[in-house]
Protein backbone atom coordinates (compact mmCIF):
# COMPACT_ATOMS: atom_id res chain seq x y z
CA UNK A 1 0.00 0.00 0.00
CA UNK A 2 1.44 3.28 -0.91
CA UNK A 3 -0.26 7.20 -0.34
CA UNK A 4 -0.17 10.55 -0.58
CA UNK A 5 -1.13 12.62 2.57
CA UNK A 6 -1.65 16.28 2.62
CA UNK A 7 -1.07 18.12 6.12
CA UNK A 8 -3.50 17.66 8.57
CA UNK A 9 -4.93 14.23 7.18
CA UNK A 10 -3.45 10.81 9.08
CA UNK A 11 -3.85 7.78 8.40
CA UNK A 12 -3.86 5.12 11.38
CA UNK A 13 -4.72 1.08 11.76
CA UNK A 14 -7.29 0.60 14.37
CA UNK A 15 -9.06 -2.83 15.00
CA UNK A 16 -12.19 -2.82 12.97
CA UNK A 17 -14.00 -3.86 16.94
CA UNK A 18 -13.23 -0.97 18.17
CA UNK A 19 -15.07 1.47 15.00
CA UNK A 20 -18.11 2.33 14.81
CA UNK A 21 -18.97 1.68 11.31
CA UNK A 22 -22.12 0.41 9.15
CA UNK A 23 -23.07 -2.55 9.34
CA UNK A 24 -22.41 -4.97 6.22
CA UNK A 25 -24.36 -5.55 3.32
CA UNK A 26 -24.04 -9.28 2.47
CA UNK A 27 -22.08 -12.37 3.83
CA UNK A 28 -18.54 -11.45 2.54
CA UNK A 29 -18.78 -8.26 3.24
CA UNK A 30 -19.32 -9.48 7.08
CA UNK A 31 -16.53 -12.00 6.95
CA UNK A 32 -14.36 -9.20 5.07
CA UNK A 33 -15.26 -7.10 8.53
CA UNK A 34 -14.40 -10.15 11.03
CA UNK A 35 -11.51 -11.41 9.05
CA UNK A 36 -9.36 -8.22 7.95
CA UNK A 37 -8.31 -8.04 12.16
CA UNK A 38 -7.95 -4.06 11.70
CA UNK A 39 -9.12 -1.75 9.60
CA UNK A 40 -6.76 1.45 7.54
CA UNK A 41 -8.16 4.59 8.86
CA UNK A 42 -7.91 8.08 6.97
CA UNK A 43 -8.48 10.99 9.25
CA UNK A 44 -9.83 14.20 7.99
CA UNK A 45 -9.85 16.81 10.89
CA UNK A 46 -13.02 19.17 11.77
CA UNK A 47 -13.16 21.88 9.61
CA UNK A 48 -10.14 21.00 7.39
CA UNK A 49 -10.66 22.06 3.57
CA UNK A 50 -8.23 20.32 1.31
CA UNK A 51 -7.21 21.30 -2.26
CA UNK A 52 -5.37 18.40 -3.10
CA UNK A 53 -6.55 14.69 -2.64
CA UNK A 54 -5.89 12.06 -0.51
CA UNK A 55 -4.49 8.55 -2.53
CA UNK A 56 -4.50 5.40 -1.20
CA UNK A 57 -2.72 2.94 -3.84
CA UNK A 58 -3.79 -0.46 -3.05
CA UNK A 59 -1.56 -3.21 -5.22
CA UNK A 60 -2.49 -6.93 -5.63
CA UNK A 61 0.85 -9.41 -5.49
CA UNK A 62 -1.37 -12.50 -6.26
CA UNK A 63 -4.02 -14.63 -6.66
CA UNK A 64 -2.81 -17.52 -4.28
CA UNK A 65 -4.67 -16.58 -1.26
CA UNK A 66 -8.09 -14.08 -0.30
CA UNK A 67 -6.88 -10.85 0.86
CA UNK A 68 -9.02 -9.64 3.30
CA UNK A 69 -9.27 -5.54 4.11
CA UNK A 70 -11.20 -2.84 5.86
CA UNK A 71 -10.88 0.54 5.13
CA UNK A 72 -12.25 3.83 6.91
CA UNK A 73 -12.56 6.77 5.42
CA UNK A 74 -13.35 9.42 8.66
CA UNK A 75 -14.23 12.83 7.40
CA UNK A 76 -15.18 15.30 10.82
CA UNK A 77 -17.35 18.06 10.46
CA UNK A 78 -17.38 20.33 7.84
CA UNK A 79 -14.54 19.28 5.99
CA UNK A 80 -13.86 18.69 2.60
CA UNK A 81 -11.72 16.76 0.59
CA UNK A 82 -11.51 14.53 -2.25
CA UNK A 83 -10.09 10.93 -1.66
CA UNK A 84 -8.81 8.24 -4.50
CA UNK A 85 -8.38 4.74 -3.85
CA UNK A 86 -6.50 2.89 -6.96
CA UNK A 87 -6.63 -1.25 -7.42
CA UNK A 88 -3.69 -2.35 -9.32
CA UNK A 89 -1.79 -5.67 -9.97
CA UNK A 90 -3.70 -9.05 -9.29
CA UNK A 91 -5.24 -10.90 -6.04
CA UNK A 92 -8.60 -12.23 -4.81
CA UNK A 93 -9.84 -9.52 -2.31
CA UNK A 94 -12.37 -9.07 -0.63
CA UNK A 95 -13.26 -5.78 1.45
CA UNK A 96 -15.00 -3.38 3.35
CA UNK A 97 -14.87 0.48 2.37
CA UNK A 98 -16.24 2.45 5.43
CA UNK A 99 -17.53 6.32 4.67
CA UNK A 100 -18.33 8.85 7.16
CA UNK A 101 -19.17 12.13 6.47
CA UNK A 102 -19.73 14.69 9.46
CA UNK A 103 -22.58 16.46 9.51
CA UNK A 104 -21.70 19.67 7.45
CA UNK A 105 -18.84 17.86 5.37
CA UNK A 106 -18.07 17.10 1.66
CA UNK A 107 -16.83 13.96 0.79
CA UNK A 108 -15.49 13.71 -3.13
CA UNK A 109 -14.40 9.65 -3.28
CA UNK A 110 -13.32 8.15 -6.07
CA UNK A 111 -12.59 4.62 -6.20
CA UNK A 112 -10.61 3.23 -9.40
CA UNK A 113 -10.62 -0.90 -10.50
CA UNK A 114 -7.99 -1.22 -12.54
CA UNK A 115 -6.58 -4.98 -12.06
CA UNK A 116 -5.08 -7.42 -14.30
CA UNK A 117 -7.13 -9.80 -15.52
CA UNK A 118 -7.28 -12.45 -13.16
CA UNK A 119 -8.18 -10.13 -10.41
CA UNK A 120 -11.12 -11.01 -8.51
CA UNK A 121 -12.38 -8.14 -6.55
CA UNK A 122 -15.58 -7.98 -3.96
CA UNK A 123 -16.29 -4.68 -1.93
CA UNK A 124 -19.19 -3.31 0.07
CA UNK A 125 -18.74 0.75 -0.06
CA UNK A 126 -20.87 1.66 3.08
CA UNK A 127 -21.81 5.20 3.71
CA UNK A 128 -23.19 7.24 6.63
CA UNK A 129 -24.17 10.59 6.50
CA UNK A 130 -24.26 13.34 9.12
CA UNK A 131 -26.76 16.47 8.89
CA UNK A 132 -26.28 18.86 5.85
CA UNK A 133 -23.25 16.23 4.56
CA UNK A 134 -22.13 16.05 1.13
CA UNK A 135 -21.04 12.71 -0.68
CA UNK A 136 -19.80 12.51 -4.07
CA UNK A 137 -18.88 9.16 -5.32
CA UNK A 138 -17.35 7.72 -8.34
CA UNK A 139 -16.96 4.20 -8.92
CA UNK A 140 -14.65 3.68 -11.96
CA UNK A 141 -14.67 0.01 -13.20
CA UNK A 142 -12.32 -0.97 -15.59
CA UNK A 143 -10.11 -4.36 -14.60
CA UNK A 144 -10.23 -7.43 -13.34
CA UNK A 145 -12.13 -10.90 -14.16
CA UNK A 146 -14.80 -10.50 -11.80
CA UNK A 147 -15.48 -6.47 -9.90
CA UNK A 148 -18.54 -6.56 -7.78
CA UNK A 149 -18.74 -3.31 -6.19
CA UNK A 150 -22.08 -2.45 -3.59
CA UNK A 151 -22.93 0.80 -2.30
CA UNK A 152 -24.75 1.76 0.59
CA UNK A 153 -25.98 5.38 2.18
CA UNK A 154 -27.32 5.80 4.95
CA UNK A 155 -28.69 9.21 5.87
CA UNK A 156 -28.68 9.59 9.85
CA UNK A 157 -29.94 13.22 9.67
CA UNK A 158 -32.00 15.57 7.80
CA UNK A 159 -30.52 17.78 4.74
CA UNK A 160 -27.99 15.05 3.68
CA UNK A 161 -27.23 14.80 -0.27
CA UNK A 162 -25.53 12.12 -1.74
CA UNK A 163 -24.38 11.17 -5.58
CA UNK A 164 -23.65 8.08 -6.93
CA UNK A 165 -21.83 7.81 -10.41
CA UNK A 166 -19.98 5.32 -11.96
CA UNK A 167 -18.51 4.06 -15.42
CA UNK A 168 -17.13 0.88 -16.49
CA UNK A 169 -15.98 -1.18 -19.29
CA UNK A 170 -16.08 -4.31 -19.90
CA UNK A 171 -14.09 -6.51 -22.41
CA UNK A 172 -14.97 -10.05 -23.57
CA UNK A 173 -15.00 -12.47 -20.36
CA UNK A 174 -14.91 -9.63 -18.07
CA UNK A 175 -18.06 -9.66 -15.38
CA UNK A 176 -18.21 -6.13 -14.09
CA UNK A 177 -21.24 -5.89 -11.63
CA UNK A 178 -22.27 -2.55 -9.46
CA UNK A 179 -25.42 -3.33 -6.55
CA UNK A 180 -26.29 0.35 -4.79
CA UNK A 181 -28.82 0.75 -1.71
CA UNK A 182 -29.94 4.08 -1.03
CA UNK A 183 -31.62 3.96 2.56
CA UNK A 184 -33.55 7.34 2.64
CA UNK A 185 -34.87 7.22 6.39
CA UNK A 186 -34.34 10.80 7.27
CA UNK A 187 -35.98 14.06 5.99
CA UNK A 188 -35.70 16.47 3.24
CA UNK A 189 -32.29 14.74 1.87
CA UNK A 190 -31.32 13.88 -1.54
CA UNK A 191 -30.00 11.50 -3.72
CA UNK A 192 -28.96 10.43 -7.54
CA UNK A 193 -27.65 8.24 -8.80
CA UNK A 194 -25.90 7.98 -12.86
CA UNK A 195 -23.90 4.81 -13.60
CA UNK A 196 -23.17 4.00 -17.15
CA UNK A 197 -21.46 1.15 -18.95
CA UNK A 198 -19.52 0.30 -22.25
CA UNK A 199 -19.08 -3.41 -23.61
CA UNK A 200 -17.28 -5.26 -26.14
CA UNK A 201 -16.39 -8.91 -26.87
CA UNK A 202 -17.67 -12.37 -26.30
CA UNK A 203 -19.08 -12.97 -22.36
CA UNK A 204 -18.37 -9.30 -21.36
CA UNK A 205 -20.82 -8.56 -19.12
CA UNK A 206 -22.04 -5.80 -16.48
CA UNK A 207 -25.13 -5.80 -14.19
CA UNK A 208 -26.48 -2.82 -12.15
CA UNK A 209 -29.09 -2.79 -9.42
CA UNK A 210 -29.92 0.36 -8.07
CA UNK A 211 -32.44 -0.20 -4.85
CA UNK A 212 -33.71 3.44 -3.25
CA UNK A 213 -35.72 3.06 -0.27
CA UNK A 214 -38.05 5.89 0.93
CA UNK A 215 -39.14 5.28 4.57
CA UNK A 216 -42.69 6.46 5.98
CA UNK A 217 -40.05 9.03 7.90
CA UNK A 218 -37.90 10.39 4.78
CA UNK A 219 -40.77 13.08 3.92
CA UNK A 220 -39.22 15.45 1.27
CA UNK A 221 -37.14 13.40 -0.23
CA UNK A 222 -36.04 14.07 -3.44
CA UNK A 223 -34.25 10.61 -5.21
CA UNK A 224 -33.36 9.59 -8.89
CA UNK A 225 -31.48 7.34 -10.67
CA UNK A 226 -30.36 6.29 -13.89
CA UNK A 227 -28.00 3.44 -15.82
CA UNK A 228 -27.26 3.50 -19.46
CA UNK A 229 -25.27 0.75 -21.40
CA UNK A 230 -23.76 0.89 -24.86
CA UNK A 231 -23.48 -2.77 -26.19
CA UNK A 232 -20.61 -2.09 -28.88
CA UNK A 233 -20.38 -5.70 -30.35
CA UNK A 234 -23.49 -7.83 -30.40
CA UNK A 235 -22.46 -10.90 -27.76
CA UNK A 236 -21.93 -8.51 -24.85
CA UNK A 237 -24.80 -8.24 -22.18
CA UNK A 238 -26.01 -6.03 -19.90
CA UNK A 239 -28.65 -6.75 -17.13
CA UNK A 240 -30.06 -3.23 -15.22
CA UNK A 241 -32.62 -3.67 -12.56
CA UNK A 242 -34.05 -0.51 -10.95
CA UNK A 243 -36.36 -0.74 -8.20
CA UNK A 244 -37.90 2.34 -6.33
CA UNK A 245 -40.09 1.65 -2.61
CA UNK A 246 -41.81 4.56 -1.39
CA UNK A 247 -43.47 4.60 2.13
CA UNK A 248 -44.65 7.46 1.92
CA UNK A 249 -46.15 10.37 0.02
CA UNK A 250 -44.97 13.71 1.09
CA UNK A 251 -41.77 13.91 -0.99
CA UNK A 252 -40.13 15.94 -3.27
CA UNK A 253 -39.75 13.71 -6.00
CA UNK A 254 -38.86 10.55 -7.10
CA UNK A 255 -38.39 8.24 -10.22
CA UNK A 256 -35.32 6.03 -12.46
CA UNK A 257 -34.55 5.15 -15.67
CA UNK A 258 -32.96 2.52 -17.46
CA UNK A 259 -31.76 2.17 -21.38
CA UNK A 260 -29.67 -0.66 -23.07
CA UNK A 261 -28.68 0.06 -26.92
CA UNK A 262 -26.23 -0.41 -29.64
CA UNK A 263 -23.98 1.94 -32.01
CA UNK A 264 -24.28 1.29 -36.20
CA UNK A 265 -21.17 1.89 -38.06
CA UNK A 266 -22.00 6.25 -38.57
CA UNK A 267 -22.43 6.63 -34.57
CA UNK A 268 -19.91 4.26 -33.91
CA UNK A 269 -17.45 6.93 -35.67
CA UNK A 270 -18.27 10.07 -32.91
CA UNK A 271 -16.49 8.37 -30.01
CA UNK A 272 -13.24 7.18 -32.22
CA UNK A 273 -13.26 10.86 -33.56
CA UNK A 274 -14.15 13.20 -30.83
CA UNK A 275 -13.64 10.70 -27.89
CA UNK A 276 -16.39 10.86 -24.80
CA UNK A 277 -14.50 11.65 -21.34
CA UNK A 278 -17.25 11.06 -19.18
CA UNK A 279 -18.61 13.54 -16.15
CA UNK A 280 -15.99 11.94 -13.62
CA UNK A 281 -14.29 15.06 -12.15
CA UNK A 282 -11.14 13.50 -10.73
CA UNK A 283 -8.16 13.27 -13.12
CA UNK A 284 -6.92 10.16 -11.73
CA UNK A 285 -10.31 8.33 -12.93
CA UNK A 286 -10.97 10.36 -16.12
CA UNK A 287 -7.59 9.57 -17.64
CA UNK A 288 -7.86 5.63 -16.80
CA UNK A 289 -11.30 6.19 -18.51
CA UNK A 290 -10.41 7.69 -21.89
CA UNK A 291 -7.50 5.02 -22.02
CA UNK A 292 -9.23 2.39 -21.67
CA UNK A 293 -11.88 4.28 -24.46
CA UNK A 294 -8.78 3.72 -27.02
CA UNK A 295 -9.46 0.17 -26.55
CA UNK A 296 -13.31 -0.06 -28.29
CA UNK A 297 -13.10 -2.30 -31.50
CA UNK A 298 -12.92 -0.41 -34.27
CA UNK A 299 -13.92 -3.33 -36.57
CA UNK A 300 -17.33 -3.74 -35.11
CA UNK A 301 -20.32 -4.05 -37.99
CA UNK A 302 -23.58 -2.51 -37.93
CA UNK A 303 -25.38 -2.83 -34.67
CA UNK A 304 -29.32 -2.79 -34.19
CA UNK A 305 -31.73 -0.38 -32.89
CA UNK A 306 -31.44 0.17 -29.11
CA UNK A 307 -33.16 -2.17 -27.12
CA UNK A 308 -36.49 -1.66 -25.60
CA UNK A 309 -39.22 0.70 -26.09
CA UNK A 310 -38.14 3.88 -24.29
CA UNK A 311 -36.67 5.81 -27.49
CA UNK A 312 -38.22 9.02 -27.30
CA UNK A 313 -40.18 8.62 -23.97
CA UNK A 314 -40.06 11.05 -21.42
CA UNK A 315 -38.82 10.57 -17.98
CA UNK A 316 -42.15 12.68 -16.71
CA UNK A 317 -45.40 12.46 -18.78
CA UNK A 318 -46.94 15.84 -18.09
CA UNK A 319 -49.38 17.19 -20.24
CA UNK A 320 -50.83 20.47 -20.20
CA UNK A 321 -52.60 22.78 -22.49
CA UNK A 322 -51.18 25.11 -25.38
CA UNK A 323 -51.22 28.16 -23.28
CA UNK A 324 -47.92 29.50 -21.82
CA UNK A 325 -48.11 27.51 -18.30
CA UNK A 326 -45.92 24.71 -18.79
CA UNK A 327 -45.77 23.33 -15.31
CA UNK A 328 -45.43 24.18 -11.63
CA UNK A 329 -41.96 25.09 -10.98
CA UNK A 330 -41.99 22.52 -8.41
CA UNK A 331 -42.61 19.93 -11.20
CA UNK A 332 -39.19 20.35 -12.51
CA UNK A 333 -36.03 18.76 -10.42
CA UNK A 334 -33.11 20.23 -9.60
CA UNK A 335 -30.14 19.62 -12.44
CA UNK A 336 -32.99 17.23 -13.92
CA UNK A 337 -35.71 17.59 -16.64
CA UNK A 338 -39.18 16.55 -17.47
CA UNK A 339 -41.28 16.81 -20.73
CA UNK A 340 -44.69 19.38 -21.33
CA UNK A 341 -46.32 19.81 -24.70
CA UNK A 342 -46.93 23.51 -25.33
CA UNK A 343 -49.15 24.49 -28.94
CA UNK A 344 -49.16 20.70 -30.10
CA UNK A 345 -45.01 20.65 -29.35
CA UNK A 346 -42.61 18.31 -26.98
CA UNK A 347 -40.60 20.46 -24.48
CA UNK A 348 -38.05 20.05 -22.40
CA UNK A 349 -38.67 22.09 -18.99
CA UNK A 350 -35.21 21.78 -17.03
CA UNK A 351 -33.68 23.84 -14.40
CA UNK A 352 -29.85 24.00 -13.94
CA UNK A 353 -27.93 26.07 -11.14
CA UNK A 354 -31.02 27.61 -9.93
CA UNK A 355 -32.65 28.70 -13.67
CA UNK A 356 -35.34 27.27 -15.48
CA UNK A 357 -34.76 26.68 -19.81
CA UNK A 358 -37.12 25.78 -22.08
CA UNK A 359 -36.06 23.92 -25.65
CA UNK A 360 -37.53 21.78 -28.49
CA UNK A 361 -37.64 18.10 -26.87
CA UNK A 362 -36.41 16.74 -29.67
CA UNK A 363 -32.25 16.02 -30.25
CA UNK A 364 -31.55 17.28 -33.73
CA UNK A 365 -29.16 14.49 -34.20
CA UNK A 366 -31.75 11.57 -33.92
CA UNK A 367 -35.97 11.79 -32.97
CA UNK A 368 -34.91 11.04 -29.01
CA UNK A 369 -36.29 12.59 -26.31
CA UNK A 370 -33.77 15.38 -24.57
CA UNK A 371 -35.81 15.24 -21.47
CA UNK A 372 -34.88 11.65 -21.12
CA UNK A 373 -30.96 12.39 -20.91
CA UNK A 374 -28.65 14.27 -17.39
CA UNK A 375 -28.81 17.73 -16.91
CA UNK A 376 -25.62 19.54 -15.88
CA UNK A 377 -23.67 22.62 -15.86
CA UNK A 378 -25.97 24.17 -17.55
CA UNK A 379 -26.34 21.63 -20.42
CA UNK A 380 -28.42 18.73 -20.93
CA UNK A 381 -27.09 15.00 -22.79
CA UNK A 382 -28.82 12.94 -25.14
CA UNK A 383 -28.75 9.78 -23.95
CA UNK A 384 -28.90 7.56 -26.78
CA UNK A 385 -25.74 8.95 -28.39
CA UNK A 386 -24.16 11.19 -26.03
CA UNK A 387 -24.62 14.65 -27.66
CA UNK A 388 -24.91 17.81 -25.69
CA UNK A 389 -26.64 21.29 -25.97
CA UNK A 390 -26.54 24.25 -24.03
CA UNK A 391 -29.69 25.81 -22.54
CA UNK A 392 -29.53 28.80 -22.71
CA UNK A 393 -28.73 28.63 -26.47
CA UNK A 394 -29.71 25.25 -27.89
CA UNK A 395 -26.46 25.17 -29.52
CA UNK A 396 -24.62 21.69 -29.50
CA UNK A 397 -20.85 21.32 -27.45
CA UNK A 398 -20.72 17.92 -28.06
CA UNK A 399 -20.89 15.49 -31.01
CA UNK A 400 -22.74 13.76 -32.53
CA UNK A 401 -25.04 16.96 -33.16
CA UNK A 402 -24.37 19.70 -35.09
CA UNK A 403 -27.12 21.92 -35.39
CA UNK A 404 -28.87 23.41 -32.22
CA UNK A 405 -31.97 22.85 -31.05
CA UNK A 406 -34.84 25.61 -30.70
CA UNK A 407 -35.10 27.20 -27.19
CA UNK A 408 -37.81 28.85 -25.76
CA UNK A 409 -37.97 32.12 -23.46
CA UNK A 410 -38.88 31.41 -19.79
CA UNK A 411 -40.20 33.20 -16.93
CA UNK A 412 -41.22 32.20 -13.53
CA UNK A 413 -44.15 33.64 -11.53
CA UNK A 414 -44.49 32.48 -8.16
CA UNK A 415 -44.65 28.73 -8.95
CA UNK A 416 -45.66 28.91 -12.38
CA UNK A 417 -43.21 28.32 -15.22
CA UNK A 418 -44.61 30.48 -18.57
CA UNK A 419 -43.18 29.00 -21.97
CA UNK A 420 -43.46 31.93 -24.60
CA UNK A 421 -43.73 29.58 -27.90
CA UNK A 422 -42.93 30.35 -31.48
CA UNK A 423 -46.19 32.14 -33.04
Amino acid sequence: MDSELPDGVELVEIATGELDVPLPIDRLAALALARSGAALVVRVPKALELDAPVVLRLSGAGTGEVVWGHVVLDVAEQARVTVVLEHTGSAHYVACVSVLVGDGAALQLVSVQDWAVDTLHVAHVASRLGRDAKLLSTQVSLGGDLVRITESVDFSGPGGDVELRGVSFADGGQHLEHRLLVDHSAPHCRSRVTYKSALQGDQAHTVWIGDVLIRASAEGTDTYELNRNLLLTPEARADSVPNLEIETGEITGAGHASATGRFDDEQLFYPHGAGHPGRCRAPHGRARVLRRGDRVDRSAGPRGAPDGDDRGRARTGVRVSAGQRACALGDVPEEGSLRVELAGKPVCIARSGGEVFALLDVCSHADVALSEGDVEDGAIECWLHGSRFDLRSGKPTALPAIRPVPVFPVTVEGDDVLVQMES
